[in-house]
């Protein structure tokens, strides 16, 4: 009796067991139908909302940059253009990029002139440094000599060069001097007869100048100027059919030159000027008569004239 209680115990108990794994295992299956139900509906979601493009969702709104340089597409379905950029040439190496000196310019000290404004300065930025100067002076001359019934008429020529080579030392220009001059004269002593006379003269010495201006900048700029001559002339002179009779003289003179000079370029400039020159010792020699005579000289002169200064 006591077997059979205890057996049917046993059975009961086991069929409880039976029974609530039962309902744990249909509990479990029914989690994941619900599980499985839930994902299949997300992605039922995901793939409506990316075949419908009239949808625009920022999320989703994203630039693809193409690897190729090829054009990109955004996810709204729009094209992007991107920048194609040349591949380097393994072959080729970077060209060097070659950099221009600046010049130099010279100070203000120096009187240069910049580019585009004066004129003073060379082809290589460098401001003047010399200067070659030529003077041309021509007089030519007449008077007449009245005495009771007959006039008697003289005339004369003169030509006069000079030529000096100028340093330039800021506003100062200062070098040697050479000046070439020649006379020709035709003095009546009667109505019958003449006597016609020649001399040239040569001369060796210094100039000094002053500029009142800039020389690398103005067009026009006044000067004013000291020269120191040394002069050694010869001469000759014939009456009618006699005989020619020379003579010959010294001097040393000083002169005093004002003019301007205007600039018709970088290089070359006209040089008007009055110039006043005095004898301040000399002699004359002259053996006409057959024995030398010699006398003392002095004098002055007032004449006007034109240069051409060519600086570099």
């Amino acid at each position: 009796m006591k077997l059979t209680f205890v057996t049917a115990a046993i059975f009961l108990m086991s069929g409880f067991g039976f029974a609530n794994n039962d309902a744990d295992i249909g509990s479990t299956e029914q989690n994941h139908d619900l599980i499985q139900e839930y994902f299949d509906s997300t992605l039922e979601n995901n793939e409506e909302a990316s075949n419908n493009t009239d949808k625009d969702d920022n999320r989703f709104n994203r630039i693809a940059e193409s690897t190729d340089g090829a054009t990109a597409t955004d996810a709204s379905g729009e094209a992007t253009s991107s920048t194609e950029v040349a591949p380097a040439d393994d072959g080729s190496k970077p060209k060097k990029v070659s950099k221009k000196k600046k010049k130099k310019k010279p100070s203000e000290g120096e009187g240069s002139a910049g580019a585009g404004s004066g004129h003073g300065t060379q082809e290589s930025g460098a401001p003047y440094s010399a200067n070659v100067d030529l003077g041309l002076t021509y007089s030519s001359k007449s008077s007449t000599r009245k005495y009771s019934d007959t006039p008697l008429k003289d005339t004369s020529t003169k030509l006069e060069l000079t030529l000096k080579y100028l340093f330039i030392l800021a506003k100062m220009e200062i070098g040697p001097m050479i000046a070439y001059k020649s006379e020709n004269s035709k003095i009546p002593n009667s109505s019958s007869s003449s006597t016609t006379k020649t001399a040239s003269t040569i001369g060796f010495g210094g100039a000094f100048y002053f500029n009142l201006g800039n020389i690398h900048q103005d067009k026009f700029i006044p000067y004013a100027g000291l020269k120191l001559l040394k002069l050694s002339t010869n001469s000759t002179s014939k009456t009618d059919s006699s005989t020619e009779t020379k003579s010959s003289s010294t001097s040393l003179d000083a002169g005093v030159e004002l003019g301007s000079k205007y600039f018709m370029g970088g290089h070359v400039a006209l040089k008007p000027f009055l110039s006043f020159d005095m004898t301040l010792s000399g002699e004359d020699k002259d053996d006409s008569s057959g024995s030398e005579l010699v006398a003392s000289v002095s004098g002055s002169k007032l004449s006007l004239g034109l240069g051409l200064a060519t600086y570099f």
